[in-house]
């Protein structure tokens, strides 16, 4: 029952709010019906308005089209204007020149005796005859005068670019190597021409890009690579790296040999996974070392990662004097373990010997030394092929010049 109460009283409560709220319903359905028909009001405005800026539109363009006209008609008159001044003007020298042409023709110039004008003519003829058999003759020797200076032009090019060849290191390491590796130097020729090909710059083979500017460290520095290293092209990205394994062993594409291999090279370069030098500049010269091999050669500055992750020249200290170096606590020094357990072994080379250090992980980790003669280079120096013969051969090529 209460419940019955209860739904009668909101029921009588939700009727009282209708009737109540009744006025406002009824005035938001007659503002629903004012916005509608307003609405529509506001479309035709809009209609109308974009009618009207359609017709400014045509207008405009009307306009625009009219002025273009009045432009070309104000040109042509211009142009007529002119036509007409250069015609009458062409009149004017024309009336002057007839004129002038009436005046000769009434006033005939005094006529010469014909027979003396013959005779003269044919003497000039006979004469003219002589002079083109003279300058035919010259042409004929210029001809061949000029066709032999241009052969001699072409022999002096040719032997100055010899000239300039001989003077090119790069080129003379280039052709020192093609008389030990064919292929090898076909493929840096092939590279030279086609370095657009690759996304970085590919490096030559260090035997070719690199330089020792103090000669004194040449040997040294030579000892610090391998044949195999010192004849590997360097790429810089791993795209370039399958292009280049691509080009020179896995096609005919670089036209080598086929059964030619040539020596490619890439490694990301993550610079915190490289073994630190194992001693620091102090300490380096406080035994006897003049400096670290990596600081004795010139070579481009994206091959300065393969020189440290591959020939770890970074980590080589070298000495010119072997006398001054303390072999014993070198060994120590270059056997240290990092850290992170890195190290424990690296090369240095006093004077004319390379010592090869390495520490048994293991055990009573006694550092263990290997020594061997270091031998004079042959691939870094200039292969200049000995004064003597460059002389002979700058002696040839004068002789050709003067010829």
């Amino acid at each position: 029952m209460k419940c019955k109460e209860r739904q009668r009283e909101l029921h009588a409560r939700v009727t009282k709010l209708k009737d109540r709220n009744a006025p406002a319903h009824a005035m938001l359905e007659q503002l629903a019906l004012q916005h509608k028909d307003l609405e529509k009001i506001r479309e035709k405005k809009k209609n109308a308005t974009r009618q009207k800026f359609q017709q400014m539109k045509t207008k405009w363009q009307d306009g625009e089209r009219l002025e273009n006209v009045a432009e070309d008609i104000t040109g042509k008159l211009d142009g007529l204007k002119r036509s007409e001044k250069d015609r009458l003007k062409k009149m004017k020298d024309l009336q002057s020149q007839m004129k002038k042409f009436q005046y000769e023709l009434d006033n005939p110039p005094e006529l010469e005796d014909i027979q003396d004008i013959t005779s003269e003519l044919r003497r000039l003829n006979a004469e003219h005859s002589q002079t083109r058999d003279r300058m035919e003759d010259l042409q004929e020797r210029q001809k061949a005068n000029v066709e032999a200076s241009a052969a001699e032009k072409v022999k002096i090019a040719n032997a100055q670019d010899q000239l300039k060849k001989l003077d090119d290191e790069r080129h003379r390491k280039l052709e020192n190597l093609r008389q030990h590796d064919r292929d090898c130097a076909d493929a840096v020729a092939w590279l030279r021409n086609n370095q657009e090909k690759f996304k970085m710059e590919v490096f030559e083979p260090p035997m070719i890009c690199c330089s020792v500017p103090d000669g004194r460290y040449t040997n040294a520095v030579e000892a610090c690579f391998s044949i195999s290293q010192l004849k590997t092209f360097v790429a810089q990205c791993e795209e370039d790296y399958q292009l280049l394994n691509h080009c020179f062993n896995d096609s005919a594409e670089a036209g080598l040999r086929k059964d030619g291999r040539v020596n490619t090279w890439y490694r990301p370069k993550l610079e915190h996974t490289l073994v630190r030098p194992p001693m620091s500049m102090e300490e380096l010269q406080e035994l006897g070392f003049d400096a670290y091999a990596i600081d004795k050669i010139d070579c481009p500055d994206g091959l300065l990662w393969y020189l440290k992750r591959e020939v770890n020249m970074h980590r080589t200290a070298v000495a010119l004097d072997g006398s001054r170096v303390d072999v014993a606590r070198a060994m120590e020094a270059v056997s240290r373990f990092g850290p992170r357990g890195e190290g424990g072994g690296a090369t240095f080379i006093a004077g004319k010997v390379i010592n090869t250090v390495q520490r048994s992980r293991y055990g009573r980790r006694i550092a263990q030394n290997m020594t061997r003669d270091l031998r004079p280079a042959r691939n870094l120096v200039a292969s200049t092929g000995g004064s003597t013969h460059l002389f002979i051969i700058r002696f040839f090529f004068l002789i050709m010049l003067c010829s």
